[in-house]
């Protein structure tokens, strides 16, 4: 139970930081300056599209996970999925729209995406640990620093995870004029 109210306030939290760094992307691609207060407030403004598609997308996996056989599809359906915040916050969709949208966006690219999400998920979320692993093994360092840095560390590395995703969110969406213009 524990294990899953903590994933639940993790994917919470990943949605509100993608949902920010979406909008500060957004900000900054139209030559607007913008703070970190701002993108919040920014994405705030589809919180509950963005809350919504959050919760439907994690009871889905929860679900399709517990039947063990579902687990493939869970993952299949978690990469289709894994751009609803830059659909919520950004195309303004509703939270049910976005899950949809998302799956459209990424229905052509599905082992692209697959690939670039894992690798970006896998980095971010390693990135604590494996540092901590590090220090334990090359320093003389107390189990609470080594434990402090590793989570500096991962709190750091993924609103750059969140930076990644949402670039491939904007090439995903420029891909299909970008083709048309070729031919």
């Amino acid at each position: 139970l524990a294990l899953l109210i903590g994933d639940l306030g993790g994917a919470f939290a990943a949605a509100a930081l993608t949902g920010a760094v979406s909008a500060a992307l957004n900000e900054l691609d139209a030559g607007r300056p913008v703070t970190a207060r701002r993108a919040y407030t920014l994405a705030g403004r589809n919180g509950r599209a963005l809350g919504g598609a959050t919760a439907v997308q994690f009871v889905l996996i929860v679900v399709l996970v517990l039947t063990v056989l579902g687990i493939p599809f869970a993952v299949y359906y978690f990469v289709r999925t894994s751009l609803f915040a830059q659909e919520c916050v950004l195309e303004d969709e509703s939270a049910i729209g976005s899950l949809r949208a998302s799956a459209r966006l990424t229905r052509r690219h599905w082992w692209r995406t697959f690939g670039f999400t894992t690798l970006v998920n896998v980095i971010a979320i390693l990135s604590g640990p494996l540092l901590g692993v590090l220090i334990l093994l090359l320093t003389s360092q107390s189990l609470t620093f080594i434990d402090i840095t590793g989570s500096i560390v991962y709190t750091l590395v993924v609103p750059y995870a969140a930076i990644a995703l949402t670039l491939y969110y904007f090439d995903l969406q420029i891909r299909p004029a970008a083709y048309a213009r070729n031919f």
